[in-house]
């Protein structure tokens, strides 16, 4: 082997070694996109709970204070009912 061949050869590895250390590189990042998403997924998730739970809260209350609102109505119509029939 000359030492052109050699040279070339070197080139050659320094080339591979290059390409090798980018593709290390895109794989960390992607590895990293994957890490965010997950923790995106989860956030959101919790954040989907969190909407369920405050609606269900809020028709809990809209149908309790429609509840009591008709309850005084009654009260109020029964009472008035008795006091006219007298």
């Amino acid at each position: 082997m000359g030492d052109a061949e050699i040279q070339a050869l070197k080139e050659d590895i320094t080339e591979i070694k290059g390409d090798v250390k980018e593709v290390k590189d895109a794989v960390a990042r992607l590895h990293l996109l994957m890490v965010e998403n997950y923790v995106t997924r989860k956030e959101f998730e919790t954040y989907k709970e969190q909407e369920i739970k405050s609606r269900r809260w809020w028709a809990t209350f809209v149908i309790g204070a429609a509840t009591v609102a008709m309850t005084i109505i009654d009260a109020v119509n029964h009472f008035f009912s008795r006091l006219m029939t007298k």
